[in-house]
């Protein structure tokens, strides 16, 4: 929030203030998972938190440990932050376990309960790992390597670290001398945002460590909040206060009513562009009635595989390096025999391979389509020429040579390849509209 000021308006002021106007997508809370899966289970881990801390039984642990558990399979920076914080903890329990035992002993459930509940992910990682190209798959996630401070690079939180130490002095301030407690629980947290921002310390690595501002906001919500809760309670004016708290609040109701009137009634131009083209749409609709469970489906559209995967039952053959464990070399050849068998020309891939820097596109999936393809294989700058040159030695293929039982052809296909696939001898036509067509792969 504090690294320029757009960032604090977009923030701080555009997500609360009613007539702002910017699609929700550029907004900062705009991250829809967050609200709808990853907050279901980290709010009830925030308040569970605060409880067992208040209240150390054996049974607030076990459920706090049970919900920090579930996290690793909604969101994983949130899962790492929170395994932080119960470390710290446990570690703080332990230290004073004589003058407490009943709390060291309700952490070490909490600790036991945690591991129970994720092993199955921890089974998974080990599994993972056993892979021959597990390094290849990380690597594209967005891995930040080395072992060092987090202080400049990859991009400066130096503002990040004196906001925590200010709301540390906070806490010393409004809760140290009334509930020492709570004070001991909110620096607990504090010292667990330093500790996440730098485990690339221990482990010598990170994954997208920009991720970890979303785990530590509602915690720092959290606390200030609650800090000025008490503040409010030693001020005469309460009265007044509360009435200028109920009327921020009904501004920011004021603001969920524009966004759902917006919403509800976009403008043309949102339509345009946030809409999806109703023929896609009805392929969609047809592949799920129609076609078995996970048909493998070929397209030379990075943007259809991606959506085929969201939308429909069905498995892309060009696979996209954020979302496959396939190797480098597996999702770079069905790259190369994809693009060959749609008979791409080596014009139109040189343009792609350097992301199209002057293509001129009409929307935002014709962008995806053509400027983001070696993005999303991951392929690096060096790799680019070596690409081009195994493209033009690749013989020409048939449909039969691939692992597919159907071909997907429509508008974002069309963008790549002026290919005629109704005459092909080795497909059958078993959909079409006035934009896609659907053919199965004659075996």
């Amino acid at each position: 929030m504090f690294r320029d000021l757009a960032n604090f308006l977009n923030i701080a002021v555009k997500n609360f203030y009613p007539l702002v106007q910017s699609p929700q997508d550029r907004l900062f809370l705009d991250k829809t998972p967050d609200q709808m899966l990853t907050y279901l289970i980290y709010v009830p881990a925030i308040a569970f938190l605060v409880i067992f801390w208040r209240k150390p039984t054996m049974k607030n642990g076990a459920i706090l440990g049970a919900l920090i558990g579930l996290m690793a399979y909604a969101y994983f920076h949130y899962w790492v932050y929170l395994v932080i914080a119960a470390g710290l903890i446990f570690l703080f329990s332990a230290a004073f376990f004589k003058k407490d035992f009943p709390r060291f002993k309700a952490a070490a459930v909490l600790i036991g309960f945690l591991f129970l509940v994720t092993l199955p992910y921890l089974i998974n990682i080990l599994a993972f790992n056993e892979l021959p190209h597990s390094d290849e798959v990380v690597q594209r996630i967005g891995i930040t390597t080395g072992r060092y401070f987090h202080f400049l690079n990859p991009f400066p939180i130096v503002f990040d670290y004196i906001f925590y130490l200010m709301t540390a002095a906070l806490v010393y301030f409004v809760f140290y001398k009334s509930e020492k407690n709570i004070a001991i629980l909110y620096w607990l947290l504090i010292g667990g945002m330093f500790v996440v921002w730098n485990v690339q310390l221990v482990v010598g690595y990170v994954p997208q460590p920009d991720h970890w501002g979303r785990a530590l906001g509602p915690i720092l919500f959290v606390i200030l909040f609650h800090g000025l809760y008490k503040l409010l309670e030693r001020i005469d004016y309460k009265k007044t206060i509360a009435i200028i708290l109920i009327g921020l609040s009904i501004f920011l109701v004021t603001k969920k009513i524009v966004n759902a009137v917006i919403f509800a009634n976009p403008p043309q131009e949102f339509l345009d562009a946030y809409t999806f083209n109703p023929n896609i749409v009805s392929s969609w609709d047809w592949i799920n009635e129609n076609l078995e469970k996970e048909p493998k489906v070929i397209s030379p559209s990075f943007v259809t595989s991606i959506y085929l995967m969201a939308q429909t039952g069905t498995r892309p053959y060009l696979a996209t390096g954020f979302n496959s464990a396939a190797s480098n070399q597996i999702l770079e050849e069905r790259f190369l025999k994809t693009y060959k068998v749609f008979q791409v020309s080596e014009a139109t891939l040189a343009k792609i391979a350097a992301r199209c820097k002057d293509c001129e596109v009409s929307d935002f999936h014709e962008w995806i389509n053509l400027a983001k393809p070696m993005k999303h294989l991951r392929i690096p700058e060096e790799r680019k020429d070596k690409l081009l040159e195994n493209y033009n030695n690749l013989a020409d293929l048939h449909w039969r040579e691939l692992e597919a039982d159907y071909v997907y052809y429509g508008p974002w296909e069309r963008q790549l390849s002026k290919i005629d696939l109704r005459n092909d001898q080795d497909l059958i036509s078993i959909y079409n509209n006035l934009e896609v067509e659907i053919y199965k792969i004659k075996r």
